[in-house]
């Protein structure tokens, strides 16, 4: 790629400086969403598409319709179910792609071409890939560990009720916070791999060496940030009018919020990533010294010749 189409680095990068990258972002999780959702919606609403107001009905108070309808699909469930299984499986592979662009963009000062995007994207995309399919099994890995011991460990408390119930929650929550720190330690490898432009291994220990030079600062700045980001979805929950509405209006006010929520959500997790960009600078390793190059020798003098 020319020089003239490498967009010159960001040192402190931010993510309201690239709308353009998070729209992009949000526009491939709407559409993988509506496309995983389709082979359930076709199945289970097929059972109302004569009715007045169509798949409202399924979201009537006291879901009789629902109901009904989940009895008259369960034979295309399963399939509806393997099918967008697969579709999802198959976008969260592809799903590097994207990320890439945007990690590639996040980086970089102004606008960056579409050309250098697609590069970056493609020549990390192998890297990205194996960082979230092992990230992926290591949280799998604690997971099943921490339920493993934390079961014991309530088992040998027997604890009454409702001392049991808060136990379990507990766990949950430990649990939870586990995955949860592999998932930002996978999110500066990523970090490490495309805005430092390094391979897996060199990604991951500059992942490590930044978890334990900032580990506080990155689980500050992700833990705000998705907390932000789970609370616009929870308010959209709550403000959105019922599914069941009959008019139009109050139907794409409904969705309007939905969608908004999860622009949030994407534009959350693009500032996290920026986030993670200054730390993974503020984090570098510092270069080591040139040696000095020995002055040379002074040149002869005309009598030492004649000597």
């Amino acid at each position: 790629m020319t020089p003239d189409l490498v967009p010159p680095r960001d040192e402190s990068p931010a993510a309201h400086r690239h709308p353009g990258l998070v729209a992009f972002a949000y526009g491939y999780r709407a559409l993988v969403g509506i496309l995983v959702a389709l082979p359930a919606a076709a199945v289970i609403g097929a059972a109302t598409t004569s009715w007045p107001h169509g798949q409202s009905e399924l979201f009537a108070p006291g879901g009789v319709l629902l109901l009904e309808s989940l009895r008259l699909a369960r034979r295309g469930i399963p399939a509806a179910v393997y099918s967008g299984g697969a579709i999802a499986a198959v976008a969260l592979l592809a799903g590097v792609v994207p990320l890439g662009a945007l990690l590639a963009g996040l980086g970089r000062r102004g606008r960056a071409p579409l050309a250098f995007l697609a590069s970056l994207a493609a020549a990390h995309a192998g890297t990205l890939a194996l960082l979230f399919g092992l990230g992926a099994l290591a949280q799998g890995i604690v997971a099943a560990v921490a339920v493993l011991l934390g079961s014991k460990v309530l088992d040998l408390l027997a604890l009454a009720s409702p001392g049991d119930d808060l136990a379990f929650l507990a766990l949950f929550a430990v649990v939870l916070a586990l995955v949860c720190v592999v998932g930002v330690l996978r999110d500066l490898a990523a970090v490490a791999a495309v805005h430092g432009e390094l391979r897996f291994y060199l990604a991951a220990s500059r992942a490590l060496r930044t978890a334990r030079m900032a580990a506080g600062r990155a689980l500050g700045a992700w833990a705000w940030r998705s907390a932000l980001g789970l609370g616009g979805v929870v308010v959209a929950a709550g403000l959105s009018p019922s599914l069941a509405s009959t008019t139009t209006a109050r139907v794409l006010l409904g969705v309007a919020l939905h969608q908004g929520a999860i622009l949030g959500v994407t534009f959350a997790h693009a500032s996290w990533l920026a986030a993670a960009m200054r730390l993974h600078h503020a984090t570098e390793p510092e270069a080591p010294e040139a040696p000095e190059e020995p002055a040379p020798p002074a040149p002869a003098t005309a009598g030492s010749e004649s000597d």
